[in-house]
């Protein structure tokens, strides 16, 4: 049986098929369209799926929607009676887009189905929304029984739910449910400290490090109650049950003395408060782990929803009850979705996941593109992204089938040398022009582990803090000695060997490894925006399939970096 999975209509829209429990492709709209955080229907992921795939459109068996919309439709409602009549003007626009888009969905997806495929005889079946991260995080794990914690904004009425997985099969034990969400609490937060909520939550991560919680206190008295099993209760007094964001501002500026960050400078004041909302929300989830093993008498547990891509969280967690017993699903947010979605009704447990769900690029078709631009390439080797590394260049990877999920594990990324100081100020600023508290990733062979971090542990999803023994790599080192490192062995290819390489030949044991994108735009899908971003930007070198372009070897006019205009991200 061939099944699709879709997740869209909120944000991070995606696709899986899977056929007889094996998933067969999985990818994100925004990789295709070039629209961050895209949240339309994923037709062009869906063409580019079944093309992989190879799979006609009326082969499809069923097609299985990753919530139930009424659901959502409810709650908005029920808000908008409890605040009415201030919230009819809020909730004007996202009555219309549920009207639109999720209370007749059924249709709404025929209608897409019928455009993209020119099809839309199928039958279509919907799940709730925690229920797909759920079976996201449970049946691709490594357990053959666990715990499940699934912790996000909003899915329905669902916050926060738990669940117990056994031989395949999951039941729902617990859930708190709408307004009080420690996903929302943290996006507003976020928005506070003038990021992009549900886009700059790990910016607010990166910031923590930089201040001292010492906000913790009054943000508890003010703003959020913390119970001893995990548990949490927002006061809507001063967070407005519908999260009206001006409202919510303006409590903030009252309480907290200060007005939401407008500036590209960030003072202490912005520091402590993203210190502060970080403790909250790691005493949060440590909490709910211990509630959620005792409540399904486990030992083990897995994670799904937005939250659980807090990796400084996963990280102090996997100290306290040991690494080997937490799989976190790295497609923990709304995308993943699509694969739980796709799993709905499989009830068996799938082995071997590797996150590498997506297209990939024969030889000829890159030689085309590379050609039809005139460009001057040597064949791709081991030993010349070496060289260049060890000259302190930046190489571009573009390699196999893309990731699925905000990670890139050597196939869509960057990588450049971490022993260098001046490394991660030159990558955030020519590179990927961003922050430049922002720290970077490092990738280490799995065998050289025990010699980098402490307690050191095998993570090969980059979903882990772990905390360096000394900071010989600086670039990857954050301001707190932690890395969000990516352990790396023979089945992540290409970077296994440039490793390999790289150590014999500089006794170094860490490379920087960040994803293949500039500010502002997706991580790239084709060797045409791997192209572009290569010349659009200060990366050095391209490892581009068989193929290894320098920059200094092609007199072309190029677009530099500084003349681009920058989405908010």
């Amino acid at each position: 049986m061939i099944v699709l999975g879709i997740s869209c209509f909120y944000h991070d829209s995606a696709i899986c098929i899977m056929k007889d429990g094996e998933i067969l492709f999985a990818g994100e709209e925004e990789r295709f369209s070039r629209l961050k955080h895209d949240s339309q229907f994923p037709s062009l992921a869906l063409r580019a799926g079944l093309d992989h795939c190879k799979i006609e459109a009326d082969e499809i068996d069923k097609v299985i929607f990753y919530e139930k919309p009424f659901l959502t439709y409810e709650r908005i409602f029920e808000t908008i009676m409890e605040l009415a009549p201030r919230s009819f003007s809020l909730f004007y626009d996202s009555l219309s887009k549920i009207i639109k888009n999720k209370l007749f969905i059924k249709s709404t997806l025929r209608k897409h189905l019928r455009k993209t495929l020119k099809n839309e005889d199928y039958v279509i079946e919907f799940c709730e929304h925690h229920y797909s991260h759920a079976l996201s995080a449970f049946i691709p794990s490594e357990f053959e029984e666990a715990a499940i914690l699934c912790i996000d904004g909003v899915g329905e009425w669902d916050t926060t739910t738990v669940w117990h997985g056994k031989d395949g099969v999951i039941s729902k034990k617990y859930s708190i449910n709408y307004p009080h969400s420690i996903g929302l609490f943290y996006s507003l937060f976020t928005e506070y400290c003038g990021f992009k909520a549900n886009s700059g939550e790990y910016k607010m991560m990166g910031l923590a490090p930089y201040g001292e919680p010492i906000y913790v206190d009054i943000i508890k008295d003010n703003f959020i109650k913390v119970h001893e099993d995990g548990s949490i209760r927002l006061n809507t007094q001063n967070i407005s049950a519908d999260f009206r964001s001006d409202l919510v501002m303006s409590s903030l500026d009252k309480i907290l003395g200060s007005k939401k960050r407008d500036s590209e400078d960030i003072s202490q004041f912005y520091k402590d408060i993203a210190s502060s909302v970080q403790q909250i929300c790691e005493e949060v989830v440590e909490k709910m782990i211990i509630f959620a093993l005792d409540k399904c008498n486990s030992k083990r547990i897995c994670l799904a929803g937005g939250v659980a891509l807090n990796c400084v969280a996963n990280g102090k967690i996997a100290k306290k009850i040991g690494a080997e017993n937490i799989w976190i699903q790295p497609a923990a947010g709304d995308n993943g979705g699509a694969i739980g979605a796709a799993m709905s009704g499989w009830n068996k447990k799938i082995s071997n996941f590797r996150p590498t769900l997506g297209t990939q690029y024969s030889s000829e078709k890159i030689k085309n593109i590379i050609d039809s631009k005139s460009l001057k390439y040597q064949e791709a080797s081991v030993d010349l992204i070496v060289n260049d590394i060890i000259n302190k260049k930046v190489v571009a990877i573009f390699q196999g089938r893309m990731e699925f999920g905000p990670r890139a594990l050597g196939n869509r990324s960057i990588i450049a040398k971490s022993a260098e100081p001046s490394m991660k100020a030159l990558l955030n600023e020519k590179i990927k022009k961003r922050e430049g508290f922002r720290p970077f990733a490092p990738i280490v062979l799995e065998k050289n582990m025990g010699k980098l971090f402490k307690d050191a542990y095998k993570s090969p999803f980059m979903l882990f803090t772990q905390y360096s023994i000394g900071n010989i790599y600086s670039a990857t080192t954050h301001v707190d000695g932690s890395s969000r490192v990516q352990s790396v062995s023979e089945e992540n290819g290409l970077v296994f060997d440039i490793l390999n390489e790289y150590e014999s030949r500089t006794t170094e044991q860490a490379l920087v490894n960040t994803s293949f994108n500039i500010r502002g735009e997706p991580i790239v899908e084709s060797p045409q925006n791997a192209l572009d971003c290569f010349f659009d930007s200060g990366i050095d070198s391209l490892c581009l399939g068989d193929f290894y372009i320098r920059k200094s070897d092609n007199n072309k006019d190029f677009i530099f970096f500084e003349s681009r205009e920058f989405l908010k991200d």
